[in-house]
């Protein structure tokens, strides 16, 4: 069984979406180690790569329609669809995934779509022609998944993984550190942590900033407390900062400072496993799927959105109390290893695929 991802985007140092193109990138990876997999995406910088088992093949787009990143025009990528069995889409709502969703119904190959909440320009999704032609949505969550209601009969729930090999417990020792790691964007809530630290208590926040006026705000924010902003960690250097956190915290909103609203704010929140692979106890908001991802009271918390208050008062909590946070952390492990390795997401995933064929 041949399988060939398709992403319209990349997860390079250009990446516009972060999280949801790693998330397409480790899956593919992964399932490579059990059957031959592809990854077809766009880049400026066109090619054939390997990692491992997995061969990526980049193509370089003519232009972007509207100027959007996600929407990269290129149309000759689909010949490389043509011995595959499977087409498995990311980002329904672009041209890329409709023209492989017709490219695979005129071959008869089966094709799945993954959103990861990323959208662009593309009338054939967005006037329902091309829904009908695909085999099976794969969600990442069941808020994702519940999104698309309309395509009920055809939902199956995979969620994610974490790669063990790159993020793991390290025998350091934790700091009284609150950790972030995420694009800086709105939507992630990172004001309102910072609203919700006193000067006793350091704040590393790691992430590119997407918008130079937020970034600004948030920088003000930031008087008279001790936070630190890291906008170019590798993945070495999150590892470290994952274990020597004593808290992670994702705070992400539906409505944003500003006054706009999202109801894709988080689809998944991969960092928060990466967190918990590291034996770090999570605060989450019940926000999107991130209930899904945390046992309150157990791995973590889970507190109300838009409340620095409420994030406050758990931090302190666990800050107060090191028997509690490394019962927490120790928990947070065993979840990841019960429930949310690649390993097992591919097992599901392959079971879907081999449904179909």
């Amino acid at each position: 069984m041949k399988v060939i991802h398709v992403s319209p985007t990349y997860f390079e140092d250009s990446s516009f979406i972060g999280g949801g193109e790693r998330y397409t990138l480790e899956l593919a990876r992964a399932m490579s180690c059990v059957t031959e997999t592809e990854l077809i995406s766009f880049s400026e910088r066109p090619g054939v790569e390997k990692i491992g088992d997995l061969t990526i093949r980049l193509f370089k787009p003519w232009f972007y329609l509207k100027g959007q990143k996600i929407t990269p025009f290129y149309p000759p990528f689909i010949k490389a669809l043509k011995n595959s069995d499977i087409i498995h889409c990311y980002q329904y709502h672009t041209l890329t995934t409709s023209l492989s969703i017709l490219y695979g119904k005129l071959l008869r190959k089966k094709v799945f779509v993954t959103d990861l909440g990323g959208g662009g320009w593309d009338i054939l999704s967005y006037y329902g022609i091309t829904g009908s032609f695909i085999d099976g949505f794969i969600h990442i969550s069941k808020y994702a998944g519940d999104l698309y209601s309309k395509y009920k009969t055809r939902h199956y729930v995979i969620y994610g993984g974490v790669d063990t090999t790159k993020f793991y417990p390290l025998a350091i020792k934790r700091e009284r550190k609150v950790l972030f790691v995420g694009r800086l964007l709105p939507h992630k809530g990172i004001d309102y942590l910072i609203n919700a630290i006193d000067k006793d208590i350091k704040l590393t926040i790691i992430g590119r900033p997407y918008s130079s006026e937020y970034f600004e705000y948030l920088k003000k924010l930031t008087y008279g407390k001790e936070v630190e902003f890291i906008i170019d960690a590798d993945d070495e250097a999150l590892l470290r900062e994952y274990n020597t956190a004593s808290v992670f915290v994702l705070p992400s909103v539906y409505r944003t400072i500003y006054g706009n609203y999202t109801n894709v704010p988080e689809l998944l929140g991969l960092v928060v496993l990466e967190a918990m692979a590291c034996k770090t106890p999570v605060i989450v908001t019940n926000v999107a799927s991130l209930p899904e991802l945390v046992i309150d009271d157990k791995t973590g918390f889970i507190v109300k959105p838009n409340e620095p208050l409420a994030l406050k008062e758990k931090i302190y909590l666990l800050m107060n109390d090191p028997q509690r946070l490394r019962e927490m952390g120790g928990n947070a492990y065993q979840l990841i290893k019960e429930k949310f390795l690649w390993n097992r997401v591919v097992d599901n995933v392959t079971r879907i695929y081999k449904g179909f064929i």
